[in-house]
């Protein structure tokens, strides 16, 4: 096995895990890595420790940007990148010393298009292990889609090798947009279409990456704008599946809807109405809901449906009672 896989790894401000997650791809057991670090405009120590790494490493490319978000910096890596495989990694998160060693072999010797491993998903100190199906070493993509929403840490891009002509034409920031230029929700937007654009997704049921869920990442950072974006992510995926897995089509609404119930949640939670905002919600759920996929939701997710319908700020007061229900119906 010699090809090329580039690594692509967005940084802005995380010099306290910057240095790990850099050494954990340096020291992979596979040597033949192109590293490419995306310096997204950050105002602490990062950039730094980029160009000190570079400076050890033939290896790694550094490329210092305007801060654009995660989506723009992936672009400018899939830019430059001339692996024949491609991967990526989160800046505040680490990998195992054979994970690319061992997706790459497995990748090969199903003939697949893309490779995927299990997770430690870590936070406040707990570490749980994230499983797809340790029976099954192959999926067709319609197995893949069927299964995706239901398995957090699977539908993301960074626990996964794939082939670099998935990406032909995608352009992350491009594909998401509503009320912000910055995005969310691109990771399993691009996982769909790199699925949709495959034949064969094999699978290492080994925990080799490690996800970290810290306060203060992008998605456990309180409400603003771009989390709206997420509800433009799904819609664009309930189309993917419209379009190559019709059968799954209803999983994929599902999933629209409960993007929308979260982003309205993350605003009350945090004390903020906006009421263009929830009424744009409000319509999208209407227009998706039909009994069939009502019917597919979880409990605390019908109640608030139910409870939007009536009157947003009714959910906000009962938000409480919606947390412990979510607690019995896991």
């Amino acid at each position: 096995m010699d090809e090329l896989i580039s690594v692509i790894i967005p940084v802005y401000n995380v010099q306290q895990y910057l240095e790990k997650c850099i050494e954990s791809v340096v020291n992979q057991t596979y040597k033949n890595l192109e590293i490419i670090l995306i310096d997204d405009g950050s105002t602490d120590m990062s950039g730094k420790i980029c160009d000190e790494f570079a400076e050890k490493d033939g290896r790694i490319k550094v490329i210092h940007s305007k801060n654009g978000g995660v989506s723009a910096a992936r672009n400018i890596g899939l830019d430059i990148a001339t692996g024949e495989y491609i991967g990526f990694v989160d800046s505040d998160d680490w990998i195992e010393s054979q994970m690319y060693e061992k997706l790459l072999k497995n990748i090969k010797s199903n003939n697949a298009d893309i490779s995927i491993c299990d997770v430690f998903i870590e936070q406040n100190g707990t570490k749980i292990h994230k499983v797809l199906d340790k029976y099954k070493q192959n999926f067709t993509r319609k197995e893949i889609l069927e299964i995706l929403f239901d398995n957090v840490g699977f539908n993301w891009l960074w626990n996964k090798l794939i082939k670099r002509k998935l990406f032909e034409n995608y352009d992350f920031e491009n594909k998401i947009r509503l009320h912000t230029d910055i995005y969310m929700g691109e990771d399993i937007l691009c996982v769909c279409e790199c699925i949709c654009r495959s034949e064969i997704i094999s699978y290492v049921s080994e925990p080799l990456y490690h996800y970290l869920q810290r306060s203060g990442s992008a998605c456990k950072n309180k409400f603003n704008l771009k989390k709206t974006t997420n509800i433009n992510a799904y819609e664009k995926i309930t189309k993917i599946y419209e379009k190559n897995a019709p059968i799954f089509e209803n999983i994929a609404k599902v999933a629209y809807i409960e993007a929308n119930i979260h982003v309205i949640n993350w605003m009350f939670l945090d004390k903020c109405y906006e009421k263009d905002i929830v009424e744009e919600i409000r319509k999208n759920i209407k227009k998706c809901c039909t009994f069939g996929i009502y019917s597919n939701l979880k409990m605390n997710h019908k109640i608030e449906i139910i409870l939007i319908a009536i009157s947003p700020k009714l959910l906000y007061k009962c938000i409480g009672f919606i947390k412990l229900l979510k607690n019995l119906f896991k």
